[in-house]
């Protein structure tokens, strides 16, 4: 959505409907269809199908009028999903490992092992292929404490793949959570991040029931029992009140009675806003927009200080720059995480004729 935002897609968009299983975009003219099919195609794993329906037809003039529809599915899989490649993947990128972990998604999904430090591209077509199977997904993180991590100390002997660097790391479940039960060990490929103390999110395999599709691509490998994912950060409180931009948001048409959709739409977004700050490779690829601070009452600052956010500011917590921010937040509804309440849009929306075409896009 931000992209689509960001290259201005919609922007002759009529119309844009919330499905249970994706959106509807309504274009007046098939060819600016197919300009949102091939930005979809550029952008992210998809494939689609084409189909035209006879609308209306004059034998006299010989004029028809066909409504055109592109189905685009979107690749399942997304940051810090847990996957297992089958056999002919693996064979064919080299007799890799099948359990890798997604670090990234732009027009390739990308994988990397933690094991063996090797990052791997999967392309639309070897993606569709052969689909890898979702193991585990980011409802199923659950914090760690990292005990101990340990690297080689020259520079020279550590093993890096890009920006990570691999490292043996010894974490415990967070005491928080449920009681000590033992150590574990494994490699990650967080080492550049994480210290001894941080908090960091991972999968906790002991515990997980994976299906027989999953544990079938095994093929006799041994399951590591913690997959480390990403470094959280515990003692950031109030994010939400303290968060200094706001984003653009597509104006949508959602059913009323689609009550538990809308409260999934809104913890979705508020961990997608969480990535935002925390990843400034996400950042690079969206318009964030300055928003206006607001004056705190006296019940907020008994509550939670006057002066702003009181987390601890030595964990290495990513800030973002006011210079990533722009001013102007004109041209598309937006709305504030701290209340909720959307501001006027600029994307029109039309109950009429369809016209040219239309879009189903499915997530």
């Amino acid at each position: 959505e931000q992209l689509m935002i960001k290259h201005n897609i919609c922007a002759k968009c009529i119309n844009i409907r919330d499905q249970p299983d994706g959106l509807d975009f309504y274009y007046p003219t098939k060819s600016l269809g197919q300009h949102m099919v091939h930005f979809l195609d550029s952008v992210v794993p998809s494939r689609s199908k084409f189909s035209k329906k006879l609308i209306t037809q004059d034998d006299k003039s010989n004029t028809y009028r066909y409504k055109y529809t592109w189905m685009v599915e979107i690749a399942p899989v997304c940051k810090d999903d847990l996957v297992m490649c089958n056999k002919r993947m693996c064979a064919s990128m080299g007799g890799i490992s099948p359990i890798l972990l997604c670090y990234k998604v732009t027009k390739n999904v990308m994988l990397i092992d933690p094991n063996t430090m090797e990052r791997y591209a999967v392309g639309p077509k070897m993606f569709w292929r052969d689909p890898p199977v979702v193991a585990c997904s980011r409802k199923q993180l659950r914090d760690f404490v990292v005990l101990d991590i340990e690297t080689p100390n020259d520079p020279g002997d550590q093993i890096s793949s890009g920006k990570f660097v691999q490292g043996e790391i010894t974490v415990i479940r967070d005491s928080e959570a449920e009681e000590d039960d033992g150590e574990f060990i494994n490699f990650t490929h967080l080492a550049h991040q994480l210290k001894s103390g941080d908090t960091a999110a991972g999968y906790d395999l002991k515990n997980v029931n994976l299906g027989d599709d999953v544990l079938s691509r095994l093929r006799g490998r041994e399951m590591p029992e913690v997959v480390i994912v990403r470094k959280t950060y515990p003692n950031r409180k109030n994010r939400q009140r303290s968060r200094k931009f706001l984003l653009k948001n597509l104006k949508k048409e959602t059913p009323e009675n689609n009550r538990a959709k809308k409260d999934k739409g809104e913890e979705d977004y508020e961990t997608f806003l969480k990535d935002i700050e925390e990843d400034p490779e996400m950042r690079a690829d969206m318009l964030l927009y300055k928003r206006k601070q607001q004056k705190q009452s006296k019940d907020d600052e008994k509550m939670h200080g006057s002066g702003g956010d009181s987390d601890d500011e030595s964990d290495g917590f990513p800030e973002i720059d006011m210079n990533e921010l722009i001013e102007d937040m004109t041209g598309s509804l937006v709305i504030d995480p701290a209340n909720q309440q959307p501001a006027t849009a600029g994307i029109p929306g039309s109950n009429g004729d369809i016209g040219g075409g239309d879009m189903k896009m499915m997530q």
